[in-house]
């Protein structure tokens, strides 16, 4: 049996049954073209009311996801190898929902956008690496 933290355990602590997420956020070298990337590739539409120098948030529907720059001091310490690699053991992964998953994945690959096919039927995308595409890392 799986036992609770004693924290949990506690009369005093109590959650909150409604308790929903309300914005994934991810820390990104380059905003700019991330920022672009997410508009204008998979078309999610910035909230321009939160937006900050190193801040873009989006409305994705039932939550909010945001870009954070690092700060440059960090970002310039970071290699992005060209063409990106699949970051396979990153412990987040996001995940978008769109009607026709089939059609979308055919618009992603036409666009240069590397997919990862997954033994169950699932497919990951990958950092986009064509110049042809708007925010890609080249």
């Amino acid at each position: 049996m799986i036992q609770e933290p004693e924290f949990a355990q506690s009369a005093l602590v109590r959650y909150d049954p409604e308790m929903r997420l309300n914005r994934a956020m991810i820390f990104v070298k380059d905003l700019a073209r991330m920022t672009t990337f997410y508009r204008d590739t998979l078309g999610l539409k910035p909230i321009e009311g939160t937006r900050l120098e190193n801040w873009v948030e989006f409305d994705t529907g039932s939550t909010r996801f945001a870009l954070h720059a690092i700060p440059p001091e960090i970002a310039q310490r970071i290699e992005i190898a060209t063409p990106p690699q699949p970051r396979e053991k990153n412990p987040v992964k996001l995940s978008f929902e769109v009607e026709d998953a089939a059609s979308e994945r055919r618009r992603l690959e036409a666009l240069g956008v590397p997919l990862v096919e997954r033994p169950w039927g699932a497919y990951d995308g990958v950092m986009v690496t064509s110049p042809s595409v708007p925010g890609s890392l080249r």
